[in-house]
């Protein structure tokens, strides 16, 4: 799935089934646009990146 696929797929879910699916992956590596990794955390319903050198909350 490219990109445009991916985005199209995201705005179309529910709001509850996308939250269903970032729970899920929870944990996992993912790497930004730079190619640098992270991972987040789901704590009290709000979502913590982690980076590595900074951690923010979205």
């Amino acid at each position: 799935m490219n990109m445009n696929e991916t985005y199209d797929t995201l705005t179309l879910m529910e709001p509850n089934a996308l939250w269903d699916m970032i729970q899920s992956h929870e944990g996992e590596q993912f790497f930004t646009a730079k190619g640098l990794p992270f991972v987040y955390a789901i704590r009290g319903g709000e979502m913590f990146v982690d980076r590595r050198e900074k951690a923010k909350s979205i």
